[in-house]
């Protein structure tokens, strides 16, 4: 005799996302809430990088990295005038 039987389960994935995609979620739905709490969390984990990851940088991957910040914060406080 056989019976099937179905058994529900979940499984943890891990998906990459691109701006692109974040592009798109935010164009959709720009809930500002979700976009605060997604910078409250890439701040925290920058806060808790400790010193001696940051020293593994190369200078250029240390300028690139450092550049990129501050287009972002630029690009941020053009909405304050």
């Amino acid at each position: 005799m056989k019976i099937t039987k179905w058994i529900d389960y979940s499984q943890e994935v891990e998906i990459e996302i691109g701006a692109e995609d974040i592009s798109v979620i935010f164009s959709d739905d720009p809930d500002i809430k979700e976009w605060l709490y997604q910078i409250n969390s890439i701040a925290s984990f920058l806060t808790g990088t400790p010193t001696n990851v940051l020293e593994q940088l190369t200078p250029k991957q240390a300028q690139i990295i450092g550049q990129y910040f501050k287009d972002q914060g630029e690009r941020i406080e053009q909405y304050l005038k």
